[in-house]
């Protein structure tokens, strides 16, 4: 009888030949208990590798769906007073058409810009939006405690005041609590500039400044929206 018997560390994994008709046994008990462990382990260390990535992918695309906080890029408020300028856009194939004021109040003077766009190849439909620009003047009382703030008030000594709280929907250079805000932006509605527009009385409030629209500035607008052909000329 012949036998042979290779033992590992930590395990045994061995063979035995006996007498008459050659026979082989492995006996792999130990050896299979720590494959199995192994793959056990590996799959494990897999599962938990997916899960991460899901996690990983998850976090991505939730951070992906989070609306980052609008911000203004530094504007250039620079316009003179009664100024109408119009620019072509070849990106978009759209002229640009814009109507700059500076509106006077107790505390300064304000900027205030109207510019709506109109497509080349259909320059007689009026577009679906105005954006209103506002900026403080240098000569801003430089106390005023600014607000990120627009309220315009058409009217008021009529009987059918209307008042424009644009607010909600300002963008600003700097939203930051207590950051001194220079600059905005509003997207208005074409039939809300139509209204401004055709108001016989304009005053407003502007990051805190108050101002008074002179009556050649309101006809100023009303020209404009006539560019845009938003309003029917007068």
């Amino acid at each position: 009888m012949f036998e042979y018997l290779f033992q590992v560390p930590a395990n045994r994994i061995g063979f035995t030949t006996f007498s008459g008709a050659p026979s082989i046994s492995f006996f792999v008990l130990d050896g299979l208990s720590i494959l199995a462990a192994i793959l056990g382990d590996t799959m494990r260390s897999m599962r938990v590798a997916a899960a991460l990535i899901g996690l990983a992918a998850s976090a991505v695309m939730l951070l992906g769906s989070v609306p980052a906080a609008q911000t203004l890029k530094p504007l250039r408020a620079e316009w003179r007073d009664l100024e109408n300028w119009a620019h072509y856009l070849e990106a978009s194939r759209e002229t640009e058409l814009g109507l700059g004021l500076q509106v006077a109040g107790p505390t300064g003077i304000t900027f205030v810009g109207f510019i709506g766009r109109l497509d080349i190849r259909d320059p007689t439909t009026p577009p679906q939006e105005v954006t209103l620009q506002v900026a403080t003047g240098k000569t801003s009382n430089p106390n005023v405690i600014r607000r990120a703030t627009v309220v315009l008030l058409a009217d008021a000594r009529t009987t059918k005041p209307l008042e424009f709280d644009l607010s909600p929907r300002l963008i600003v250079d700097d939203p930051a609590p207590g950051a001194v805000v220079e600059n905005g932006i509003v997207h208005l509605r074409a039939a809300e500039f139509a209204r401004l527009a055709a108001a016989e009385t304009l005053t407003g409030n502007v990051f805190g400044f108050d101002i008074v629209f002179r009556a050649d500035q309101l006809a100023a607008m009303q020209a404009h929206a006539e560019r845009l052909h938003i309003a029917k000329p007068r």
